[in-house]
């Protein structure tokens, strides 16, 4: 959060409305607890337990049609580094992962015409496929889930790259957003 005020008598101070502002101090808006009661639409109150879950945003992924072509923007234009590319056969798709510095930017290849990802690229073009939520294990953040009514879309867990587990949510239950979750392979 910025702290400003306006100098006394700088009013007719020119150009953008920032400009007309000085910064005194910057201060971090502290992290929401969920250890509250939270109001529904139907406002009945609801006690929250915290989750400790999700342990942050593992990459964001955009599905592209052409890795080596989406590499001239994400990686000679914009700069990101390309950290690994793996191409997992079971799924077919090709992921590339890019450095975004606190997370990954992971493109999305179809590798065959009936892909459904294909039906993706038709209707929406190269976009935003879905965000990953890192957690610790996934079988049981996948019970977990479905404990709290929300659906997952995965009976197992998937093959992730770089020999991870993952898993996607319905995006019935999550608003309309496709979401994945991942952790590193379980030790067996």
């Amino acid at each position: 959060m910025i702290v400003a005020f306006r100098e006394r008598g700088r009013e007719s101070f020119s150009g953008s409305g920032l400009s007309k502002w000085r910064i005194v101090a910057r201060k971090r808006l502290p992290t929401p607890s969920f250890d509250h009661e939270l109001r529904t639409d139907s406002q009945s109150v609801v006690h929250s337990e915290r989750h400790s879950m999700f342990q942050g945003l593992d990459h964001v992924a955009i599905v592209v049609r052409d890795t080596d072509e989406a590499l001239r923007f994400y990686r000679d234009i914009l700069g990101l580094t390309v950290l690994f590319s793996e191409v997992l056969d079971e799924q077919g798709v090709r992921l590339t992962h890019l450095d975004l510095g606190n997370t990954h930017l992971q493109l999305v290849q179809p590798l065959s015409d009936d892909h459904p990802l294909q039906t993706h690229l038709r209707e929406r073009g190269e976009t935003l496929h879905h965000v990953c939520l890192r957690v610790d294990n996934v079988p049981r953040a996948m019970t977990d889930l479905s404990q709290h009514a929300l659906p997952v879309r995965d009976a197992q867990p998937r093959r992730g790259p770089i020999g991870k587990q993952a898993a996607f949510l319905d995006p019935a239950g999550t608003r309309g957003v496709l979401i994945e979750i991942t952790a590193p392979k379980a030790s067996e």
